[in-house]
């Protein structure tokens, strides 16, 4: 498995492993709190994850092309953007929606 990282003009790092067929598979790590903000298959689709600054997902968003984002990954295009899951929590750090 080959492994390699690039960082990019939209404030994300991007990790690549390459499996035993020659797929090249990609996740996009933002640089400013080192979490996961997206993961995508070597046709480009993926998800997009937005976080709270407790490290809890808010936002995801199941898209036919995540390098498309990759200038915005808060507002993913909607032409683009196959289903998205919005999740709030109450003080207590509870799931409410």
């Amino acid at each position: 498995m080959c492994v390699s990282c690039t960082s990019s003009c939209c404030s994300a790092t991007q990790l690549t492993r390459v499996d035993v067929r020659g797929q090249t598979w990609s996740t996009v790590w933002s640089t400013c709190c080192g979490r996961q903000q997206g993961a995508y298959d070597p046709y480009g689709h993926g998800t997009i994850v937005n976080v709270d600054p407790l490290g809890r997902a808010t936002h995801t968003a199941t898209v036919s092309s995540v390098t498309a984002h990759s200038g915005n990954y808060t507002d993913p295009i909607d032409a683009q953007t196959i289903g998205e899951v919005t999740t709030k929590y109450d003080s207590r750090g509870r799931v409410t929606a």
